[in-house]
């Protein structure tokens, strides 16, 4: 559960939602739907701050290339 939200926290959520991956894609739904990923992560952000500087509410720039390399392998 922490590492699919640290995915979100470094803006690559999409990859939790790539329609090649559609198990990880209904897990991650799962995952959004408990209680404890609220209370345990949500509720408890530890360095917004940080990520704000890091990313200034824009896209992570490597996301584009993670998503093609997902998608070569799966072709490969």
């Amino acid at each position: 559960m922490c590492c699919f939200n640290r995915l979100v926290e470094m803006k690559m959520e999409s990859l939790l939602e790539m329609p090649e991956l559609p198990n990880v894609a209904k897990y991650w739904q799962n995952l959004k739907s408990r209680k404890s990923y609220q209370q345990g992560l949500l509720d408890y952000p530890d360095h917004e701050e940080m990520l704000k500087k890091i990313f200034n509410s824009g896209p992570n720039p490597h996301l584009e290339i993670i998503q093609n390399k997902i998608i070569e392998q799966l072709n490969s």
